[in-house]
């Protein structure tokens, strides 16, 4: 509802140029990779469900910085706060999300908390572009109140049901030897790189691709921009159970090799078509059937493949895409700038296609946790 207006609010509402924007929206990526690594180990030794309500109280103190700044430094410090928080919130909660679900349902919650994601999605753009035609900063207030409400909510849950007691904590671990640990985890390096590749090509659709629509098609732009992005999320809201049943019965490394694929022609399509918003929805439409296949599983692989007691460091360690959140802005930006949109929809589709070959190699070396 809110993120992917920040780019236009810098730009159209602020008055910075595109690389000064894309720079500001990359630096939470920037903190979020800073960072990932130690909210991971103080997640796993001292206990997720205490860090969890203090990570929303920060999302809430981001989000009314973006309403209050002005100037570019300050939407850098602001931005920089989301970014640890989006980070640390992400990995923690999804981490608890696995101690906390029976063996048996553990790929199905995973799967499930993705499909509720993307449930909000369906209003959530169609909200920000609503709100950003009429007052800019409507949507940071809402969501920086509703991180306030979830924090409250989370503090009191979690005391009342004892929910720190059903996690296994690396009590003994030094940062040192989790490090060693990671580093050693072949697939873990080839899988991370695959994720950092769609991460650069994804933040296109928060960042460049608004833009874009609003160069295209002007103000109208901004109205197709919420379209496009409902129709990724209504579709993934009806149709991800059934297309993951379709592959039920392929391991999780297959189904996620063959999301990648719908991926590569989605953005090969937005290139190739001719702009308008029908074609724009359909190439949309392709992307996010692969889409459907690679992020609701992606949580599922780390967790197949992690120890117990370091699911947060596993999961901190997926944070590393968020190299291409730093990089997918700014040359995205560039691209934007000295060649038009349509070269970014080439560059993500090709991107997207040497990543194939990554994963698989991280397949060759890929071992379940139960197997090691």
């Amino acid at each position: 509802m809110s993120l992917p207006f920040l780019t236009l609010h810098l730009t159209k509402n602020i008055g910075l140029s595109p690389v000064l924007a894309g720079s500001i929206v990359a630096i939470a990526p920037v903190t979020g990779i800073s960072t990932s690594f130690f909210v991971g180990y103080i997640g796993d030794r001292w206990g997720r469900s205490r860090l969890i309500p203090l990570i929303a109280f920060g999302f809430s103190v981001a989000f009314v910085g973006f309403i209050v700044a002005n100037q570019a430094w300050q939407f850098f410090v602001f931005n920089g706060i989301y970014g640890i928080c989006r980070s640390a919130f992400r990995l923690n909660l999804t981490a608890l999300l696995t101690d906390i679900s029976p063996p048996h349902l553990k790929k199905l919650i995973l799967q499930t908390q993705y499909y509720m994601i993307n449930l909000g999605a369906c209003i959530g753009p169609l909200a920000g572009a609503y709100f950003f035609m009429r007052g800019h900063t409507i949507a940071f207030a809402i969501t920086a109140l509703i991180y306030l409400v979830f924090g409250v909510f989370f503090g009191i849950y979690f005391i009342r049901h004892s929910v720190d007691q059903t996690q296994k904590k690396a009590e003994r671990l030094q940062l040192q030897q989790l490090l060693r640990i990671l580093s050693r985890d072949r697939a873990l390096l080839y899988f991370v790189c695959t994720f950092m590749l769609g991460a650069l090509t994804f933040v296109q659709f928060e960042t460049n691709i608004p833009q874009y629509l609003y160069d295209l098609f002007d103000t109208e732009g901004v109205r197709y921009f919420g379209i496009i992005m409902a129709t990724n999320a209504v579709s993934i809201v009806l149709l991800q159970f059934f297309v993951l049943q379709w592959v039920s019965h392929l391991s999780t490394t297959t189904v996620m090799t063959l999301g990648l694929f719908p991926q590569v022609i989605g953005f090969a399509l937005f290139a190739w078509l001719t702009p308008s918003l029908q074609n724009y929805m359909f190439a949309m439409f392709i992307f996010t059937l692969g889409e459907m296949l690679i992020f609701s599983n992606t949580y599922v692989l780390i967790d197949e493949m992690s120890p117990p007691e370091l699911k947060s460091s596993y999961f901190g360690c997926v944070e590393l895409l968020n190299i291409g959140f730093i990089i997918g802005p700014i040359g995205g930006g560039w691209l934007l700038k000295e060649l038009g949109g349509q070269w970014i929809f080439m560059a993500a589709s090709t991107i997207l296609a040497f990543s194939i070959l990554i994963f698989r190699q991280g397949v060759r070396h890929y071992v379940p946790y139960q197997s090691k």
